[in-house]
């Protein structure tokens, strides 16, 4: 069973994981760390916050100077399909690997839980069988 949803104290970690980041990489724990809280946001039944938090965040994160891999679509593709936005996810999944094209999915030993709301969705099985014929 999942733990219940705490906005608090998720807010409280959040501060603290800020305090205890290398200056030089504060910035993009900052947004990565506000991406999840808005997935802790939407648990806790506050899906206007989680939006609100989600837009903050991702408006930091496309930055190429703080994120010159853009890891942070990557982040924001999973909060997003947590919270039911799986078009927007699978878009950012997208823009990630166009820009990351050695990047792999690896379906052999099966996707990371990270991608279980977007599994079933056709756009996203596209996606990865387009990636599976690049390799071959």
């Amino acid at each position: 069973p999942a733990l219940a949803a705490d906005p608090a104290e998720a807010w409280r970690l959040v501060a603290e994981a800020d305090s205890l980041a290398p200056e030089y990489d504060r910035a993009y724990y900052n947004v990565e760390n506000r991406m999840f809280m808005a997935a802790v946001l939407h648990r806790a039944g506050l899906p206007d916050s989680a939006r609100a938090t989600l837009a903050r965040a991702s408006q930091e994160a496309d930055d190429p100077h703080m994120d010159p891999q853009r890891d942070l679509w990557l982040r924001e593709a999973i909060v997003r399909s947590r919270i039911g936005e799986t078009e927007e996810a699978v878009a950012l999944v997208s823009r990630y690997l166009v820009a990351n094209p050695g990047h792999r999915f690896d379906q052999g030993y099966g996707l990371s839980w990270w991608w279980r709301e977007l599994e079933p969705e056709p756009s996203f099985r596209r996606l990865l069988a387009l990636q599976a014929q690049s390799e071959h």
